[in-house]
This record gives C-alpha cells, sequence and structure tokens, in this order.
C-alpha cells in the first residue's frame, strides 16, 4: 500500500512538473520588474539593450547588471520583454529618454519638453502669419517621439522651432484656395 501510494504521488508530481515553464523575473538598479518571460526572450532583450548601447554611446557602455530570477509556473512565459530593454538603457550611465523631433523621416534632435515645443511651434505660426492668409501648415509632418539617446544632448523649444521652420517650409493658405510657402 505504501509502495502505490508513493508511486500515485510520484506520477502526480511529474504530471505537475511536465506543466510547469520557468519564467524569469528580473532586478535592475534596485528595480524590481515581474516580466515573466521566457529565458530567449530575456536575452534577445539584454542583447538589444547592449546593442542600443552601443550604438548610443561611444566606445564600450558600462551596462548595469540585471539579476535573473526564474520562476516555475504553469502559464507559458511572454515571448517579449521590452520592458527589460527599456529598465537597462534607462539605468546605463549616459543615455537618457528623450523626446525627439521628427519631420518625415528626418530627426532634428531632442528638446527637454515636447509638449512646450508643440506650443511654441503653433504660436509661432499663428504670430508670423501674413495678412492675407487663413493659416499655415509645415510641408511634412511633425512628429515627437520618445527614444533613447545620450544625456544632454537637448535643445530648448524656443532652439528647435526656429530649426525646423528654417528648414522645412511652412505652406500658408487662405480661404480661397491660394497658398505661398516660406
Amino acid at each position: 500500500m505504501m509502495k502505490k501510494t508513493l508511486l500515485l504521488l510520484l506520477s502526480a508530481g511529474f504530471v505537475l512538473g511536465a506543466h510547469l515553464h520557468p519564467c524569469c523575473d528580473f532586478e535592475v538598479a534596485g528595480q524590481r520588474l515581474e516580466l515573466g518571460c521566457t529565458i530567449a526572450a530575456a536575452r534577445r532583450a539584454e542583447w538589444a539593450a547592449s546593442a542600443a548601447a552601443e550604438e548610443i554611446l561611444p566606445g564600450a557602455p558600462e551596462l548595469p547588471q540585471a539579476r535573473m530570477h526564474v520562476r516555475l509556473r504553469l502559464k507559458k512565459g511572454t515571448d517579449n520583454a521590452p520592458a527589460l530593454s527599456d529598465a537597462i538603457l534607462r539605468a546605463t550611465p549616459g543615455i537618457a529618454l528623450r523626446e525627439t523631433v521628427w519631420a518625415g523621416e528626418r530627426c532634428f534632435g531632442a528638446v527637454s519638453d515636447g509638449a512646450d515645443f508643440m506650443a511654441r511651434l503653433r504660436d509661432y505660426l499663428a504670430n508670423t502669419l501674413p495678412a492675407w492668409a487663413r493659416g499655415g501648415v509645415l510641408s511634412r509632418p511633425l512628429t515627437v517621439r520618445r527614444g533613447y539617446g545620450r544625456a544632454g544632448y537637448v535643445s530648448t523649444p524656443g532652439d528647435m522651432v526656429l530649426l525646423v521652420t528654417g528648414a522645412v517650409p511652412v505652406i500658408w493658405y487662405d480661404g480661397e484656395g491660394n497658398f505661398a510657402t516660406a
């Protein structure tokens, strides 16, 4: 009877063990990340963060240590870990998350505050409006995206307005279909 009970418990343990999946959580710079990702996804995320840091910083950047904690759970781990790459890049000395200004496919650089930049650009277009015009738009679509870059390399919103309006023509229009560029 004891043998059968032991075999039953052992087989139940094997069945349970067959359905358990290893999942990774991380600790980066004292911050705990409950990711639940696969080990392969974690390695890809670490590699991506390392490659991005090497592209942003000159030489070999000093990446923070990412401590892996593996746990078993019934649910499979996620196959993507962008939060790990984000945490590694944010904790890397010399790299900062910034707001970059793009016109079409051209990057003009980073600004300290993207909302302030867009407000100043609208004010600039309104204040330089010709007497005959009803409004004005930039000739290429302008976007502000969050991205990583070297810390400290940012322009003031006012300087970025002058840079963008000097490089991207403004199209002035009236209500009758007439337009001009400046």
